[in-house]
């Protein structure tokens, strides 16, 4: 009877994991000339909006979130458009069918995303925080509990960088699109660029390698200036508002 019991346990509490899994992806919808998408991964997400046809910036919020059985709560760590939002905990409800979610704001409005298929290695699927840099051989570390954050979230074959600092609740810019992996070459295909729209469009490649667990990133920036980027897991700890 014992061994029945844990093995209920063990099977109830994996379901429960199961579920809570099942809303990590790339999440898309395309409406009235508009793309919308909602990145989740390891407990952090990016609601963003762009003009379908030429990629025109529109929003974007973002931060972390918690899976409450048909209830998603949002700690948001920056709005643009609304910064009274940072460090709230917004819950929307919603309905997981298959590949499709909806999920309702708290004015009840719906919307209805499609999960993105993809075959890019889960190597790179994560939320990522920029650690540091190397210059002239020497590599210098930044704090990623600081409150000036630039965090990097890859999912499925979507990727946003987003720039922002948390107890000032600015935001300071972003930029995202499709990208793959092959053979230790990462290639990002920009879709939208909120400093500079003349970028979308344009695809940039960079080497990488994971060393110590960290993304180790080397190429030229969207300037075309040379650069050595290290990137860390982010260990989803809450920021101080």
């Amino acid at each position: 009877m014992t061994r029945l019991i844990l093995l209920i346990s063990a099977t109830f509490f994996f379901a429960i994991q199961g579920n809570a899994q099942n809303l990590e992806g790339a999440w898309t919808s395309e409406e009235d000339g508009v793309t919308r998408w909602l990145l989740m991964v390891d407990g952090c997400f990016t609601w963003t909006k762009y003009a379908t046809l030429d990629g025109f910036y529109q929003n974007t919020i973002g931060g972390t979130y918690q899976n409450n059985s048909n209830q998603i709560s949002a700690t948001i760590e920056f709005n643009p458009h609304d910064s009274t939002e940072v460090g709230q905990t917004l819950r929307w409800k919603y309905t997981l069918i298959d590949d499709k979610i909806i999920i309702r704001l708290k004015d009840d409005q719906p919307f209805e995303f499609t999960k993105t298929a993809s075959s890019s290695p889960a190597e790179l699927s994560g939320a990522f925080l920029f650690s540091g840099r190397k210059r002239d051989g020497e590599i210098s570390r930044r704090d990623t509990d600081q409150p000036r954050k630039t965090m990097k979230i890859l999912v499925g074959d979507r990727f946003q960088w987003i720039a922002y600092h948390v107890t000032e609740k600015k935001f300071m810019g972003t930029g995202g699109g499709n990208y793959a992996t092959i053979d230790g070459v990462y290639t990002e295909n920009i879709e939208f660029f909120s400093r500079n729209q003349s970028r979308v469009g344009a695809s940039l490649e960079f080497n990488y390698e994971i060393i110590d667990g960290e993304w180790h990133h080397t190429g030229s920036s969207s300037s075309g200036q040379p650069l050595y980027e290290i990137w860390s897991r982010r260990n989803n700890s809450l920021p101080k508002y």
